[in-house]
């Protein structure tokens, strides 16, 4: 799931009016369709004592995704308190990252062994067949 920030009214030459197409403020090159944007619910978060309000098509998602990051961000500030809250974040997201690495590498392995599984019993239906 990708997400957009909600779109703000902005003030100056160039952005003078409240703009609902959400394409001046996006996130992913995903979400440069306005229907996609259209679509796309505002959601209210707070993430480390900051609110923030962000787009996507999938509200609990948006919910659930920032809870996480906030509690990362709260958890690497307790184990370095005097660090300013870029290094926290960046702390934070290497730490989720890391998770998501070592999941993507569990699924690998257990797709293997599901390949080899298959492999095996075919191999044993084949030979069943020749008997």
């Amino acid at each position: 799931m990708d997400y957009a920030l909600a779109p703000e009214k902005r003030v100056g030459k160039r952005f003078d009016k409240e703009r609902s197409d959400c394409s001046d403020r996006i996130v992913s090159q995903h979400f440069r369709s306005s229907d996609l944007c259209d679509r796309m619910e505002t959601v209210s978060v707070n993430i480390y004592n900051s609110e923030y309000k962000l787009r996507g098509d999938d509200a609990d998602a948006i919910r659930r995704a920032a809870s996480l990051v906030d509690e990362q961000m709260k958890l690497v500030a307790s184990k370095a308190p005097m660090q300013p809250a870029t290094t926290n974040a960046v702390i934070a997201s290497l730490n989720m990252a890391e998770r998501i690495i070592a999941d993507e590498k569990a699924e690998l392995t257990r797709s293997d062994e599901m390949i080899a599984r298959l492999n095996d019993l075919n191999r044993r239906l084949g030979e069943l067949a020749d008997s």
